[in-house]
């Protein structure tokens, strides 16, 4: 074919690729962030994906902006909570998984889950969604039992059987850093233990694992669902350089569901 039959068609790519929007993804900071910035090297880098990441702090502010058109997608919800928001009216739809970032169970008095006592302390997180997701963990260990159709929302009056007669406390978010001295067995959710220098993998005795409910989803607009850039977005976050990244950065303590 004759180059200067090229030249126009080439002009005319390269003009669209420079003026086209990239991809605006809202993500929590911390690792979601991290992780989000090697998938956008790695698209500049292939040619194939422009993305712009934007940090947030705020998740209903987050979904807020991604449904009023100004962000094309968000990594701030786990898969429970997006459900949430989709039962009250938001159109939106998980469009992939991203990471499960692990709630834990934490102890300054205990090395192993299996040297809990009879009638020990448990501290659980008071908000519902936090709650539930502490009591499954605690099912998970087999240190108690829930009413088969509690579910995802289970609460304390769901657990029928505490062989070990656990005493749990439900404390808000901001006491339960305190009551690590105290209390025998504390969940933490990943963000709290970051705070006080913990990492799930290294200094928790119980941990979910990476294909729990709760793993992390990029949400976006349900009329985006079929958006032709998730195809190319999927598979660099799922590539070999970006899970390799995953592991040796944070040392399995931020875990993949896929």
């Amino acid at each position: 074919m004759n180059p200067k039959r090229l030249f126009p068609f080439a002009l005319a790519l390269l003009a669209t690729n420079a003026f086209a929007a990239p991809v605006r993804i809202a993500a929590s900071a911390g690792p979601q962030v991290e992780i989000l910035d090697l998938v956008r090297q790695i698209g500049a880098q292939k040619g194939t994906l422009e993305l712009e990441v934007v940090p947030v702090r705020d998740a209903d502010r987050a979904h807020a902006e991604l449904l009023a058109g100004r962000l094309d997608a968000s990594s701030v919800d786990d898969g429970i909570t997006l459900a949430d928001r989709i039962a009250h009216g938001d159109r939106l739809v998980a469009a992939t998984q991203t990471v499960t970032l692990p709630l834990g169970l934490y102890s300054r008095k205990l090395r192993d889950i299996g040297a809990l006592r009879r009638g020990a302390t448990v501290a659980l997180p008071r908000a519902p969604h936090q709650l539930a997701r502490a009591l499954i963990l605690l099912q998970n260990y087999g240190l108690i039992e829930l009413r088969d159709e509690a579910g995802t929302r289970a609460k304390l009056a769901d657990v029928v059987r505490n062989r070990r007669e656990l005493r749990f406390l439900a404390l808000p978010p901001s006491r339960l850093a305190a009551a690590l001295p105290r209390a025998d067995l504390v969940a933490l959710d990943f963000d709290a233990a970051a705070k006080l220098g913990l990492a799930p993998a290294r200094d928790a005795i119980g941990i979910e694992d990476g294909r729990s409910p709760y793993a992390n989803v990029l949400s976006v607009r349900a009329a985006d669902g079929k958006a032709a850039w998730l195809k190319d977005f999927v598979a660099i976050y799922r590539s070999n350089e970006v899970q390799r990244f995953i592991l040796t950065r944070f040392e399995d303590s931020v875990r993949r569901p896929w």
